[in-house]
C-alpha cells in the first residue's frame, strides 16, 4: 500500500496523546496516525462495526463470543431444569408407590388381625395372632 504524507494542525493536547499512544503501542507516530484513523474511519463509515481503540480489535466478536457463551449458559440450565424435573415425577411416583404398598400391607394385616381373631375365640389364640402377624410384619418391612 502506498502512503501519501498529509499535513495537518492539532491541539498541542491531541499530539500529546498522539504520542502516548504510539509509546504505549511502540509504534511511530505516524502508524498510530494511520490506526486511529483507519479505526475513525471504519466507525464512521459502518455504524454496525465498532472499533475497540487498544491493538484494533472488533467488539463486535466479543459480542458475539459472549452471547454464544449466554445461550449455551441459558441451555445447560434448561437441561437442568428438565431433568430436576424428571427427578421430582421419579420421586413424586415412587413415594406414591411405595406410600399405596404400606397401605395395601396395612389392609391386609388388618384383615388378617381380624380374620384370625374371629377364627380363634380364646385370648390366648388373639395373642399368638398378634404375634404371628408382627412376624409377617417385620418379614415385609425388611424386604423393602
Amino acid at each position: 500500500m502506498v502512503k501519501e504524507p498529509i499535513s495537518a494542525r492539532l491541539a498541542t493536547s491531541t499530539v500529546e496523546n498522539l504520542e502516548e499512544y504510539a509509546e504505549r503501542k511502540d509504534i511511530s507516530k505516524s502508524e498510530a496516525i494511520n490506526r486511529l484513523l483507519d479505526q475513525s474511519l471504519e466507525i464512521e463509515n459502518n455504524e454496525a462495526s465498532v472499533v475497540i481503540a487498544d491493538g484494533g480489535g472488533h467488539i463486535e466478536e466479543k459480542i458475539n463470543s459472549t452471547e454464544n457463551e449466554i445461550q449455551q449458559t441459558q441451555d445447560t440450565v434448561n437441561q437442568l431444569k428438565t431433568e430436576i424435573e424428571k427427578l421430582r415425577q421419579e420421586t413424586k411416583e415412587d413415594v406414591t408407590q411405595n406410600g399405596l404398598s404400606w397401605v395395601m400391607l396395612g389392609i391386609g394385616l388388618a384383615f388378617l388381625i381380624l380374620y384370625i381373631s374371629l377364627s380363634i375365640p380364646s385370648i390366648v389364640s388373639v395373642n399368638v395372632a398378634s404375634i404371628i402377624v408382627s412376624g409377617i410384619v417385620l418379614d415385609n418391612i425388611g424386604a423393602i
